[in-house]
């Protein structure tokens, strides 16, 4: 982690580092040595990319092209910019799993990429990126993987990810979620992010706590805000399920669990 604060300092400093300078500053960490393409991330508005493997440019280009484009239909969905400079996606083969930083000082704005998502073209961006332009710190991480997961459904160009293997957000939570129509995990005990993401690796299916938040945004969002985004996110972000729908969460998870047993997707 110290490596990649480094890395984050310099290229805030420096957005366009050769990798002979990278390696006189002494910056080499366990993701590699920058490989610089100038040109592609020169023309990007937002999202910056920067690969610490050998990767084809048009790759890199393409991934470019595409988080930058998924950044501009998040910003206006949900009616937030990121202010704190541009989003930076680091690529490198020593990265297990892909993830967002939104709140690490020295790492913020940062998307973690492993290589092989890049190389099979799966560029599963449009959930992260929904992190880092939607953290007000949430009251719950239901919200926060809830709301980032539909995103990636309803927004992401990559359709090779998960959850875009699913027909349907609520199809996917039935499938996963519901044992004798009830729920394998109550919403109340998903609040914290640990309780959320260690309930979620005990599950044979690593994404079926995904699908159930995403499920429950995505019924709020066009149930109670009639499918407008921008209007769910003061409850994302301060709660209040009282003042909002004068019921509480136990009363709303109810109404949800009784709306996805009948759902039907639309053909």
């Amino acid at each position: 982690m110290e490596g990649l604060g480094l890395i984050a300092k310099y290229i805030e400093r420096d957005e366009d580092i050769s990798r002979r300078e990278f390696f006189k500053r002494g910056t080499a960490s366990a993701a590699g040595f920058l490989i610089s393409y100038p040109e592609v991330n020169k023309h990007a508005e937002k999202v910056l990319v920067y690969p610490y493997d050998p990767i084809p440019k048009e790759k890199i280009a393409k991934l470019s092209a595409q988080a930058n484009r998924e950044y501009k239909k998040i910003s206006k969905s949900l009616g937030r910019d990121y202010n704190f400079g541009k989003i930076k996606i680091m690529i490198s083969n020593s990265f297990e799993n892909i993830e967002a930083f939104f709140r690490v000082s020295q790492l913020r704005g940062t998307i973690r990429m492993p290589s092989p998502y890049v190389l099979n073209g799966v560029y599963a961006t449009a959930h992260e990126l929904t992190h880092i332009v939607a953290d007000q710190s949430p009251v719950a991480a239901y919200f926060t993987e809830g709301l980032a997961t539909n995103i990636q459904y309803n927004l992401g160009e990559s359709k090779d990810s998960s959850p875009n293997l699913e027909s349907n957000l609520h199809l996917a939570f039935r499938r996963t979620g519901l044992v004798n129509g009830q729920l394998k995990v109550p919403m109340s005990e998903l609040v914290s992010m640990e309780s959320f993401h260690h309930k979620n690796k005990k599950h044979e299916n690593k994404m079926h706590l995904h699908y159930q938040a995403a499920s429950f945004v995505e019924y709020l969002i066009n149930v109670w805000f009639g499918g407008n985004t921008r209007r769910f996110m003061p409850l994302y972000e301060k709660g209040g399920f009282q003042k909002h729908f004068g019921k509480n969460l136990e009363q709303l998870e109810k109404e949800w669990l009784e709306f996805v047993k009948n759902f039907a997707a639309k053909k």
